[in-house]
């Protein structure tokens, strides 16, 4: 067999490895959020924005009344992620990772509805930048091996975090109960030091290891959210029990 020969057979069996392993799907990669059409309160809408950016320069220091942790750079805990196909077999370890870009969101949609008690939020970044150590040791078909180890990183950019919390009066205020997000993304490159060892090989694989990286990154993505959704919470629950909110809603809190 000749080298040229040889170089197309493995690029095949990279091909067949990563959409068969880990299961493509072109709607998993890229899904538009749903916007939902609601009647906003503009007093409480530009008070909540104007919160909203400040959480921006917050996240980035932390807040010690709420109890809130830094948020960009987010550092999440190590992780063992197994893979049981039936033509993989892997265990991938992920340690030291880091999320940065979290705080320059740009706020595309933010609808507080007062009569339905929710509110609505849309948030757009142009990219996440995720740092690691991983290691991998598995095989293809029990035949080819897989491994690698090393610090691995990843970049989504063209970004979605979409979601709505439900709302609810207490004795004379308005809360909100916990804020779910879901976050989608457009594209998603990745680097992952000597994988398969490295070299040409490694560098003709990774043009279509991405879907490696989706792996990652989904299941990173709840604790992710879990951060977010905490922490921004508690901070538009801070806002809602000003005087000034309080003054915006008090025609409408329900007699006792």
């Amino acid at each position: 067999m000749t080298e040229d020969s040889t170089i197309k057979m493995r690029e095949l069996l990279a091909v067949t490895f990563i959409l068969l392993v880990l299961n493509v799907r072109a709607s998993d990669i890229a899904r538009e959020p749903v916007h939902q059409h609601v009647e906003s309160d503009p007093d409480l809408e530009n008070y909540l924005r104007e919160a909203i950016e400040n959480f921006r320069e917050q996240m980035k220091v932390g807040i010690e009344a709420i109890n809130m942790p830094v948020l960009d750079p987010l550092e999440l805990k190590n992780l063992v992620i197994n893979v049981a196909e039936n033509l993989a077999t892997m265990d991938l370890s992920i340690k030291m990772l880091t999320v940065r870009c979290l705080s320059i969101f740009n706020i595309t949609h933010l609808s507080p509805n007062l009569e339905e008690l929710y509110i609505a939020i849309n948030l757009t970044l142009p990219e996440i930048y995720v740092h690691g150590q991983y290691r991998v040791d598995g095989k293809f078909v029990k035949i080819f091996p897989i491994y690698g180890q090393g610090y691995f990183d990843l970049n989504a950019t063209d970004i979605n975090i979409s979601g709505v919390g439900k709302l609810g009066f207490t004795a004379d205020s308005l809360q909100m109960d916990l804020l779910k997000l879901d976050l989608y993304w457009e594209h998603l490159a990745v680097f992952m030091e000597n994988f398969l060892g490295g070299g040409s090989f490694s560098e003709v694989l990774q043009r279509i290891v991405p879907n490696v990286g989706r792996d990652i990154f989904n299941v990173y993505k709840p604790l992710m959210l879990e951060k977010l959704e905490t922490c921004l919470t508690d901070k538009i629950n801070s806002k809602l029990n000003e005087p000034i909110v309080k003054d915006i809603i008090k025609g409408i809190i329900p007699k006792p």
